[in-house]
């Protein structure tokens, strides 16, 4: 063995305090880790007495501390534009400029309800109540000119009158559609118009549910198409739903031998006329001077 030579174990053991020692002078080397709002560390060095800070306390933490609260000042203050038009804000941007929720919840309101905030006063007559944000604002106010509205079509308004209604009226109604709706109004002005709206339900394929929804939405304001029995032919009176062609000739012979009806009620002279009948006919049936009995 050379004289200062090292076995390989002995080499291993020095690389490894070699490095070790490498390692603690490189960690105690490095400086302490702090973050920029650990306020803590520097209230020791604060001034004892309060006011603001002197350039006699120590620049290090007093400076650094200053300067975090003015970043945290600026934080929350709010960024007035230069200019700026109120009828354009969003709800979000008048929290952004510290609008009052009051301001906020009126200017929404005045909007929704087509208002257009025109000049100055309208605008201080909306944001009276702080005088001082006021003023802060009025330098940054501008109003653009009203805009020009354009003009909305008209919307139909559904008719509630059943005798009156049309198909796209009753097409609103849940159930019903073009081929149902044809059906009432072919009913409805052969009839000469509803007497009652209980005789929908004579209406085919109309069932219960879908006249709930048409007694829900209409109602019968205007008069029906009357008959005058003492003119009408016997075409005409065989028209009518109600009056069947045995019906009609029987009263047409009738008033050809007996003369004019004197009131409706001699129709139970009739044998075809049935009191049933005659009652469902009664509304639309007229001897002229006498309507109805």
């Amino acid at each position: 063995m050379k004289p200062f030579q090292l076995s390989p174990s002995e080499q291993r053991g020095y690389f490894i305090l070699f490095l070790g020692l490498i390692t603690l002078i490189v960690v105690r080397s490095l400086p302490e880790k702090r973050t920029f709002y650990d306020v803590s560390v520097y209230m020791d060095k604060l001034p004892s007495r309060q006011g603001r800070f002197t350039p006699a306390a120590d620049s290090t933490g007093v400076i650094r501390v200053k300067k975090f609260e003015q970043r945290i000042e600026a934080r929350s203050a709010p960024q007035i534009p230069e200019h700026f038009d109120p009828n354009y804000l969003s709800a979000r941007k008048m929290y952004g400029l510290h609008f009052p929720e009051i301001w906020i919840d009126r200017i929404l309101q005045f909007k929704r309800d087509d208002g257009y905030i025109e000049n100055e006063s309208y605008f201080q007559r909306l944001c009276a109540d702080d005088t001082g944000m006021y003023q802060a604002l009025r330098p940054h106010l501008r109003f653009r000119h009203a805009p020009i509205r354009r003009e909305l079509p008209l919307v139909k308004v559904p008719n509630t009158d059943l005798n009156q209604a049309e198909l796209s009226d009753l097409t609103m109604v849940r159930g019903i559609g073009e081929v149902l709706a044809g059906r009432i109004l072919k009913f409805r002005n052969a009839l000469g118009g509803f007497a009652s709206l209980d005789q929908l339900s004579e209406v085919y394929g109309l069932d219960s549910a879908v006249v709930e929804s048409v007694l829900e939405k209409f109602e019968l304001k205007s008069e029906v198409q009357m008959i005058n029995i003492n003119e009408a032919t016997r075409e005409e009176l065989q028209r009518h739903p109600y009056i069947s062609y045995q019906m009609a000739g029987s009263l047409v012979k009738y008033r050809n031998v007996h003369g004019v009806f004197s009131a409706v009620t001699e129709l139970h002279e009739l044998y075809s006329w049935k009191p049933d009948a005659i009652a469902k006919l009664l509304p639309y049936l007229t001897t002229g001077d006498q309507p109805g009995l």
